[in-house]
């Protein structure tokens, strides 16, 4: 139960320095956020933030659950790194998403019909 939660301490952590070096390098490729113009005015506040900040989840777990499973590993036993495999593949689906919306220039990714069949 320890190890669990040092796991999770850990990959936070390593998410949260990997968002502050990863946030500034997205505002600079102009990886931002569209609003629609139908919405909420409130909405238009939102434009111009990153997309893509998965990515500093995906890093920081991968990382901790590579340092704290690798006595795991050593021992032939992969279970953790199944569980992250499904965790990247979810996350990729997500990025694709990302990648659409800032390709377009609109906040329309993936269809529902997609993210399904994808998943």
């Amino acid at each position: 139960m320890t190890r669990i939660l040092v796991t999770a301490v850990m990959g936070a952590v390593l998410s949260g320095v990997g968002g502050l070096l990863l946030l500034p390098v997205l505002r600079a490729l102009k990886a931002g956020q569209s609003i629609r113009e139908v919405g909420p005015t409130w909405h238009n506040s939102k434009q111009g933030t990153p997309t893509m900040g998965g990515l500093m989840f995906m890093v920081g777990i991968g990382i901790a659950i590579v340092v704290m499973g690798w006595r795991g590993m050593l021992a032939s036993d992969f279970r953790h790194i199944y569980v992250f495999v499904f965790a990247l593949i979810f996350g990729g689906i997500g990025c694709i998403d990302d990648m659409q919306k800032i390709r377009r220039k609109q906040n329309t990714g993936l269809t529902a019909r997609q993210k399904f069949l994808l998943q």
